[in-house]
């Protein structure tokens, strides 16, 4: 992704490219254990996760990715990413176009591809429903979007409701210099307003974050400050600040065992309606790469509600492949 989808070395010219759409499936399986503080009770579960996945490009210049989760009661296509992309808008990956759904996100920090099984804190990416100009120049990858809104109404004197506008946009720009990344990324999202006089709220988010690879480590740190306002008068915003560390570890010679770190901690500005709030996570994992497409994993994490006093601590042990 940080090459405008094309091989290291090759910017200047179209990667190899295989007739088809080859098809992925990716499961994984495992137990939870769960305890909830203060009242701290064990709670003992299983879990278990498949998706299909196919991606490919049926020519040079038309590349496509449909998946779908599957669950006793069948396919599932609210989750995931389904979209064309047109290649060759601007010779050498300068410019191209993605319609469909896809996450609005910085390479390396993404839902989709996190080692961790345990969600984010952090808000990381943007599920955009509509289409997206990117690109890469150089050592600078860049994007602009425009999604349809969740808005489902419009305010006013007579609220009534509405189809979800394309109205949301978003800019996107990152840079490789050696083997660090840095990048950033500003949305403009349109939802919902409380207020009946309002036929919709600003939400903005501004996102930065960076990719920093030391001797036998790497760092991705990242910042998110989202940005509510939805009422007219001065001081009642809403504000939203997340900070996150995340550390990758690779051990051994062989490097088939990898320990992951992060921690986060999300700030809520008080205003007149909302108190101040302060909620963290710190999520450690240790796993064995047994073979390329498989490995197993043992996972601690624990969050804690601070000015509430409540926190959750959570035990998982699983096995991931991919076929």
């Amino acid at each position: 992704m940080q090459s405008g989808y094309r091989l290291e070395g090759h910017t200047a010219e179209p990667t190899g490219r295989a007739a088809g759409l080859p098809l992925s499936v990716v499961g994984s399986a495992g137990i939870t254990s769960v305890r909830a503080e203060p009242d701290r009770p064990m709670i003992g579960s299983g879990f278990s996760t498949f998706e299909l996945v196919a991606a490919g490009a049926p020519t040079n210049r038309i590349s496509c990715h449909l998946d779908a989760g599957v669950a006793r009661t069948g396919f599932e296509f609210q989750n995931g990413e389904d979209f064309l992309r047109f290649e060759g808008l601007l010779p050498a990956g300068a410019l191209a176009l993605e319609v469909g759904r896809f996450d609005a996100e910085l390479p390396f920090l993404s839902s989709e591809r996190r080692l961790t099984m345990t969600r984010y804190l952090s808000p990381i990416a943007f599920g955009a429903r509509g289409l997206e100009l990117n690109g890469a120049h150089a050592s600078w990858t860049y994007a602009a979007g425009l999604s349809l809104s969740d808005r489902t109404y419009a305010g006013g004197a007579s609220p009534h409701a509405i189809q979800p506008p394309l109205e949301d946009t978003y800019l996107r720009l990152a840079r490789t210099v050696g083997e660090q990344s840095f990048g950033a990324q500003m949305l403009f999202d349109r939802q919902n307003s409380d207020l009946a006089t309002l036929s919709w709220l600003q939400h903005m988010r501004i996102q930065l974050g960076a990719s920093l690879a030391g001797p036998g480590f790497t760092l991705v740190p990242s910042y998110v400050f989202d940005r509510f306002d939805d009422r007219p008068m001065p001081g009642v915003h809403e504000r939203h600040q997340y900070y996150m560390l995340e550390s990758i570890v690779p051990l051994g010679a062989a490097r088939r065992w990898l320990v992951t770190g992060r921690y986060e901690h999300e700030y809520r500005t008080p205003n007149t309606y909302d108190p101040e709030e302060h909620r963290q996570q710190a999520v450690v994992q240790l796993a064995w790469q047994v073979i390329p497409n498989a490995r197993i994993a043992l996972e601690c994490a624990r969050a804690d509600d601070r000015l509430a006093h409540q926190g959750s601590a959570d035990v998982d042990a699983f096995a991931q492949a991919s076929w």
